[in-house]
């Protein structure tokens, strides 16, 4: 399972009522964060979440509503006794960036591995990123829970494979010179989630989330009578949002990133479901958890 918890949908400046956005992902008990602007820390002790089970953040770009929170963040973790490594990635800028965040931050007792890959894992996770498209180098990030074929007992009885070695080939290890591609059936379907923001409408985005569970995006303009906005400042209307999960055939999409024009977002939301019906509004502390079908 992949719980989630939508810890902000605000853009630009937080607000009274709206964190700025950013996203938890817990699996098996261990977290990554989404972007981690001012006030992140708060939203995250607000929603019943903590701290020290953080392994990684995925920063999506660098503006500072989605990473001014990250110097506190890494020095909460300090002072939480914090030993294992964290993981912090990025687009294009990460080691500068992080050079300097660094240097505030000084003597952590854990170390901070740089992740510029388009493909790692971690807490169990595959986690793939790819391109988006705003004013500066932006990034979106899909994670990926697998799933195993079932075990086959009739298989392992065949080949004699003693009973007390099926679990740990069940468990993906290889024992002497049995492996578990010998005794498991074809891979089955997991849990994908990908969010992607800020951004215009992008075809990475729907090569990204092709069949998703849940795709997570920019919504930063209500309507297109504000096109003209989300051209010039990088970011989506609520239709387009709803043609891209339509276009990549996802089973559920959330908006986040209001813009702080919008006071109320289901004002607008009825457009954005005629194109695609099962596009809904994030809410800061909306929670989700997802299964293997």
């Amino acid at each position: 399972m992949i719980d989630i918890v939508i810890l902000g949908t605000g853009a630009m400046t937080p607000l009274p009522n709206r964190h700025l956005s950013s996203m938890i992902l817990r699996h098996n008990g261990r977290q990554i964060l989404v972007d981690c602007g001012e006030g992140t820390q708060v939203a995250i002790r607000e929603y019943g979440y903590g701290i020290k089970s953080i392994d990684g953040i995925a920063i999506t770009h660098f503006h500072g509503d989605h990473f001014f929170g990250l110097p506190g963040l890494l020095h909460s973790l300090e002072q939480a006794g914090r030993t294992e490594p964290v993981w912090v990635a990025g687009p294009e800028g990460l080691e500068e960036m992080m050079e300097r965040i660094l240097a505030m931050t000084r003597d952590l007792h854990f170390q901070v591995k740089l992740r510029r890959e388009d493909h790692f894992e971690s807490n169990g996770l595959v986690i793939e990123t790819f391109p988006l498209t705003h004013r500066i180098a932006s990034q979106g990030y899909k994670f990926t829970l697998t799933r195993p074929g079932k075990f086959l007992p009739e298989k392992a009885t065949d080949l004699g494979i003693p009973l007390e070695l099926w679990s740990r080939l069940q468990a993906g290890e290889t024992v002497g010179e049995f492996s578990p591609e010998m005794v498991m059936g074809p891979q089955r379907e997991g849990i994908t989630v990908v969010y992607a923001t800020d951004t215009r409408p992008s075809e990475t985005i729907v090569r990204a989330s092709e069949g998703a569970d849940l795709l997570i995006m920019d919504g930063t303009y209500p309507d297109n009578n504000k096109a003209e906005h989300a051209v010039k400042y990088g970011h989506m209307t609520f239709p387009e949002a709803a043609n891209l999960a339509k276009e990549a055939r996802v089973k559920e999409a959330w908006l986040t990133h209001f813009s702080h024009s919008i006071e109320d977002p289901d004002e607008s939301l009825e457009a954005a479901r005629k194109i695609f019906e099962n596009i809904h509004l994030s809410y800061d502390g909306k929670m989700k958890t997802l299964g293997f079908a």
